[in-house]
């Protein structure tokens, strides 16, 4: 027989999903189409599809009966699939990624069952709810900080730190959101995902450096798959934050919030162009000295962006003299954070300065500059801001006399 290598859980994971698939063709021609309820009440998923989630609750049908057999509880389940996990974490640790991702594997169909089987024993409640949702968390650190370790000597572990802290992040503001009363299933990289996308690239990735002799390593595979993880984490946890944060909104412009984003991007950049454009003209024609030249560069485009954000961008008429005061600020200090962040980037090894440029000015532009625009620069100056009870109790305007 020859070595099938990393193959074999392949082969036989293949024949019994084609086995699984013949059965479900005869039960669908015989009998009522198969459908399980509990998955359509989860609704559909653009990673997982509703017709493969249907086809795995049909394939664990053996499974899924033996466990009911055996009597075992739910909490049983939810522990040894938190083990299983973190013996997936300590495999990938060790370099074995196809041992590490089987057992991930493993414990998410654990996570799948063990509620089912609360629920059919009657004994879902509160102590089980919480026991599960911390474990699950233990369970995806396990796994991603062993992928950290693996890829200590590379660059590429601040990916798998990235999708660690995504992944704890989604379902922290999930929880969050949840329990001040706001239903946050939104998203596209919730833990199912998660899961399945990483546990089948560390499975895949040496089964294809085994049958391409090297040529294409296991890291090939894993590495971007990591990387999607990362930034979809992340993206799946500020989309979560701004439902939550929009749905507490006392103003329209609080509920717009992100969506105005984009224009206030495309402002900055006209601005910074018209900047450049300026500076540059100047320079050339030797008209005024660099300092001069660069002064005036940042006027012209300070006085584009400012315009454009009050007229187009959050179509704000409110006390332009205000604004104009309030803009001098977030700029200034703009400018300041820009500078400190790039010269901390750059104390990093081996840090591109053009790619370090381009993190900074996106985060301080998301996190402080485009913010304060939409809530202080532009944003309500009297009578749309929520009123406030003053300090005898008397309610009165949210700006203060």
């Amino acid at each position: 027989m020859p070595d099938l290598g990393p193959l074999l859980p392949f082969v036989i994971l293949a024949v019994y999903l084609g086995a699984a698939a013949l059965m479900l063709v005869i039960h669908n021609v015989i009998s009522d189409r198969y459908r399980d309820k509990e998955t359509l009440e989860r609704g559909d998923s653009l990673m997982l599809p509703m017709l493969l989630r249907q086809f795995f609750m049909w394939a664990i049908q053996p499974i899924w009966a033996l466990v009911k057999w055996s009597g075992i509880p739910a909490n049983g389940i939810t522990t040894l699939s938190t083990l299983l996990a973190v013996a997936s974490g300590v495999a990938v640790a060790g370099g074995d990624l196809a041992t590490g991702g089987w057992l991930y594997l493993g414990a998410g169909m654990g996570d799948v069952l063990d509620g089912r089987i609360a629920r059919e024993s009657g004994t879902a409640g509160p102590r089980g709810a919480a026991l599960d949702s911390v474990l699950d968390r233990y369970a995806d650190a396990a796994v991603l900080a062993g992928l950290a370790w693996y890829l200590r000597a590379e660059w590429t572990m601040v990916l798998a730190i990235v999708a660690l802290v995504g992944s704890l992040l989604v379902s922290y503001v999930r929880a969050r959101g949840e329990g001040l009363g706001v239903d946050v299933k939104v998203g596209i990289m919730q833990r199912p995902e998660r899961v399945v996308i990483i546990g089948s690239s560390l499975a895949i990735g040496p089964a294809v450096a085994f049958v391409t002799n090297g040529r294409i390593a296991a890291n090939t595979i894993v590495v971007p798959v990591i990387a999607l993880v990362a930034v979809m984490t992340q993206i799946t946890a500020l989309r979560r934050l701004a439902h939550v944060v929009r749905a507490f909104a006392e103003t329209q412009t609080e509920r717009e919030g992100w969506s105005r984003v984009v224009p206030a991007t495309i402002s900055a950049f006209i601005a910074t162009a018209a900047d450049f454009g300026l500076m540059s003209l100047l320079v050339n024609a030797e008209l005024v000295t660099h300092a001069q030249a660069t002064a005036l560069g940042c006027l012209l485009g300070g006085v584009i962006n400012f315009s454009l954000n009050r007229v187009w961008t959050f179509a704000s008429n409110d006390a332009p003299t205000l604004q104009a005061i309030r803009y001098t600020i977030v700029s200034v200090t703009s400018a300041l954070l820009n500078s400190a962040g790039v010269a901390l980037v750059l104390t990093l090894p081996l840090t591109d300065y053009r790619i370090g440029w381009v993190l900074v000015r996106a985060v301080v532009f998301l996190c402080w500059n485009f913010p304060l625009q939409r809530d202080y620069v532009y944003g309500p100056q009297g009578k749309d801001r929520p009123e406030l009870p003053d300090e005898k109790g008397h309610v009165t305007s949210g700006v203060p006399s």
